[in-house]
């Protein structure tokens, strides 16, 4: 090994101690001539351990099966002249573990002949942790992002898309490269009367704002119309800087319809509710909160049935009424029809309560209607019902008394 730096001003030996990296010098047959300081103060052991034993068995690696034999086949190249680069579990100590990169290099004497090999070791650890970390995490959102119903994606500050998930095709009818590449764009999927909107919505998007909810159509690619929901929020880097928009669009088609339907159904019993004469109709939602409550009756307890609209039943009730009318409620909401006469305000009434189910055959609503009788149920019966749940007195103070 002198003769090959016996030229330099400065020890070899002194170069290579001073290294953070781990250093050994081979012969051309693979057996270590010098290991440097760095992995003498690592492994906590003398050098004569470790000169003379061939690298590739070398008690750092053993406990790695197979791993001679890469050493060897790196060995062998770097003697043809190579610089092979290999990832070696090296235990320096019982209590130290590490991964070291390898590269080794041959070293040429004045006549340009391969005279000796060296093996330079940095500690990599921390990287290939870092590494792995990262590729778990991309492993978990990507499986989260591409398996999820929703159509997720990543835009650039610019306002390109970095990423769209598989959702989208079953969305729009487009597929994520489409959309990456550019070929299709949300603002030129969006049904043309909706598309001042949408580009309103990517404005505020990539201005650095949140949102959520916000809805407009989409025409796919098949031609059908669909609606969809739109949320994003900002995206920055650890140090603050923009890296663009995360969000995501669902298909709110099915919820929209839904919400048109029920609001032509409200609207139908609300004209019902207005017009039933002598009486009043009111929709109860599965909470027993009153969606429409209308009728001629309620002229004449002077009340605004509009003031009770959005509370609930029990609300309005007083608690002796609470109590008596239970009955009739609990009957209804376990999906049963049900109809008494009760008294309310000295007048007997006809109270009708009818569930109404909805697809899944659950007690979605509940039609509450009450008709007064100025001849007299009560009298035609020849007695009054006094059971609960067979007569109910009034309201109270918030609604009728």
């Amino acid at each position: 090994m002198n003769s090959i730096v016996e030229s330099s001003p400065v020890s070899a030996e002194a170069i290579l101690d001073d290294m953070k990296a781990l250093v050994a010098v081979l012969s051309l047959d693979g057996t270590i001539l010098y290991v440097n300081g760095e992995v003498l103060r690592r492994s906590s052991e003398r050098s004569e351990r470790f000169v003379g034993r061939p690298f590739a068995s070398a008690p750092w690696w053993t406990h790695v099966q197979g791993i001679s034999n890469q050493i060897d086949a790196a060995l062998g190249d770097a003697v043809r002249g190579g610089k092979p680069v290999i990832d070696i579990e090296t235990q320096l100590s019982p209590t130290q573990r590490i991964v070291l990169e390898f590269e080794i290099r041959p070293v040429r004497d004045p006549a340009g002949r391969i005279a000796a090999l060296v093996a330079e070791g940095r500690d990599i650890t921390a990287q290939r942790a870092a590494e792995r970390k990262l590729r778990d995490t991309e492993f978990r959102w990507r499986t989260i992002a591409e398996f999820t119903v929703d159509w997720e994606y990543w835009l650039h500050p610019a306002g390109h898309f970095l990423y769209v998930s598989p959702a989208c095709q079953r969305v729009s009818g487009y597929t994520p490269d489409e959309f990456m590449q550019g070929r299709v764009s949300l603002s030129s999927i969006t049904f043309p009367a909706d598309r001042k909107r949408s580009l309103d919505l990517l404005t505020q998007a990539l201005s650095g704002s949140t949102g959520h909810h916000q809805s407009f159509r989409i025409v796919r690619r098949d031609g059908g119309t669909r609606w969809v929901s739109m949320s994003w929020q900002p995206v920055h880097d650890e140090n603050g800087k923009s890296m663009g928009v995360r969000g995501s669009l669902r298909d709110v088609t099915d919820v929209i319809k839904a919400q048109e339907d029920l609001q032509r159904s409200v609207e139908a019993y609300r004209t019902l509710a207005r017009h039933f004469p002598k009486g009043a109709v009111a929709l109860l939602d599965r909470d027993l909160r009153l969606v429409v409550c209308d009728g001629p009756a309620f002229e004449s307890m002077a009340i605004e049935p509009r003031t009770l609209v959005g509370r609930r039943l029990p609300e309005v009730l007083d608690s002796d009424v609470r109590t008596r009318i239970e009955p009739l409620i609990y009957t209804a909401v376990s999906g049963s029809e049900v109809a008494d006469i009760v008294t309310i305000g000295g007048s007997p009434w006809l109270v009708h309560l009818t569930p109404i189910r909805d697809a899944n055959d659950r007690v979605a609503h509940i039609i509450a209607s009450a008709v007064e009788s100025q001849d007299g149920w009560a009298s035609e019966s020849g007695e009054r019902p006094t059971e609960p749940g067979d007569t109910v007195g009034g309201m109270g103070r918030n609604g009728v008394s």
